[in-house]
């Protein structure tokens, strides 16, 4: 009930709700109007679909509440037996899952019942030999979606005029939910989370084409463009962790002898442990949330439009035949130039493989000029490469220092974005053999 595939619904559990529906048509009632069953299934359709739309296409796809993942203590009585708090989410058609009572998961019997189902399916699986982590260690996932289930069988007449032919219906349907565990490699295919504008679209969105800071102009690009169109009904990751396992058999010929001897080759999963990098689930925030921390983060600055911002970046090597570059920041207006601090203004730094790493005392300085080449004011941070910080193929992050006095203009308006940062990464010109900025999505080097 109410599982659209596009404008056609399907029965119950599976359907295609990526595509944008044509439209929606709603009942007209009038007097003496004739009701009949599939009037009130189009009632309840149009209903329903109309709120998951909403929630799809405006809400997306995460946790509202809830759903934790608790792994047992070291001291526990049950060390394999995993518990998901109670919670809600909402998957990627926009349908609500909720779970109104915590749920446990005995890993140790799922592992052994899934091992011999997917021995059964193909007996020479090596499941899960390829998301072996070594010391008998494997990283699982715990993963929920949303399913419908008939419930309340009622007597149901197959035909009006002869009541002794009679069958049954299912009066109501169930909406619940699913859970299941998988290695993180299977997880990974089924539980994507894809956002419309897409990551890299967000990303190219940050900056227009000339580099100047424009996230609504950017983003209407990506959205006018067309509405995702998601075929596949996704699971919602809820968190991962390491299970240890023991005396587990994945080589083909050796299982079979163990069960030939009467052996068990699933083995044991004997501990869980939290994985060592943590991600979380997709979140939904309210909009009383998000309407309270759009507030403080902007409650203390001065919402001028005449304040002055940074409109461009450019990149420049001004004198050829010395190792220094400009990073030029061209502003909308004048800022005072006793406000800016030479040294502390802007930072500089750059992540590499070890962490991050900066250029060093009086490598990086900020001057102002009120006309930069005829283009008006701007910031100028020159960086002194003669320790060769600058490097090909490394990424850097260019931020206004939050920590000292902040530069305004001359009616003591902040300089916007206020909290700027730049990030880029630098390649070597073919032609000049001079390093030019490579803006993100970064690609591989």
């Amino acid at each position: 009930m109410s599982v659209w595939d596009c404008n056609k619904p399907s029965e119950y559990n599976q359907g295609n709700c990526g595509c944008l529906p044509a439209g929606f048509t709603r009942l007209r009632y009038y007097f003496g109007k004739h009701l009949g069953v599939s009037d009130f299934v189009d009632e309840q359709r149009y209903n329903v679909g109309k709120h998951r739309f909403h929630n799809q296409r405006l809400h997306g796809k995460g946790v509202l509440c809830g759903l934790k993942i608790s792994l047992p203590n070291d001291d526990s009585a049950s060390p394999t037996l995993l518990k998901v708090h109670r919670g809600a989410a909402i998957d990627s058609c926009g349908r609500e899952i909720i779970v109104g009572f915590d749920q446990c998961i005995d890993v140790d019997a799922w592992f052994k019942a899934e091992y011999m189902r997917r021995y059964q399916a193909d007996p020479l699986t090596t499941w899960p030999q390829n998301d072996w982590l070594g010391d008998g260690k494997v990283t699982f996932c715990v993963l929920i979606r949303y399913v419908e289930t008939p419930r309340n069988p009622e007597p149901a007449p197959r035909d009006i005029c002869n009541c002794a032919e009679g069958g049954c219906e299912y009066g109501r349907v169930s909406e619940e939910y699913e859970l299941t565990l998988m290695t993180l490699s299977e997880a990974q295919t089924i539980s994507e989370q894809h956002l419309f504008p897409s990551k890299n679209q967000i990303e190219k969105s940050l900056l227009d084409k000339e580099g100047r800071l424009d996230l609504i102009g950017g983003l209407s690009e990506s959205i006018l463009a067309g509405c995702p169109s998601d075929d596949t009904v996704k699971w919602l990751r809820l968190g991962c962790f390491v299970a240890k396992t023991e005396n587990v058999i994945t080589d083909p010929e050796a299982r079979n002898t163990a069960l030939d001897n009467g052996e068990n080759p699933a083995g044991d999963v004997v501990s869980l442990e939290p994985t060592e990098v943590s991600e979380p689930p997709p979140i939904l925030l309210s909009t009383e949330t998000i309407q309270y921390l759009l507030a403080n983060l902007y409650k203390d600055f001065e919402a001028d439009d005449n304040a002055p911002h940074i409109i461009e970046v450019l990149w420049r090597k001004p004198d050829p035949g010395e190792n220094r570059y400009h990073m030029i920041l061209r502003l909308s207006g004048n800022v005072a130039e006793n406000s800016i601090s030479e040294q502390e203004s802007f930072s500089l730094r750059q992540l590499g493989e070890t962490g991050w790493t900066e250029p060093g005392e009086r490598n990086v300085r900020t001057e102002y000029v009120s006309d930069f080449e005829g283009f008006g004011p701007a910031l100028i941070v020159a960086i002194d490469n003669t320790r060769n910080f600058l490097t090909d193929g490394e990424i850097y992050h260019l931020y206004k220092a939050t920590d000292i006095h902040p530069i305004v203009d001359n009616q003591l308006r902040e300089l916007r974005p206020y909290r700027f940062q730049w990030r880029f990464r630098l390649a070597v010109d073919g032609g000049s053999g001079d390093f030019v900025m490579q803006l993100p999505p970064f690609n591989n080097p």
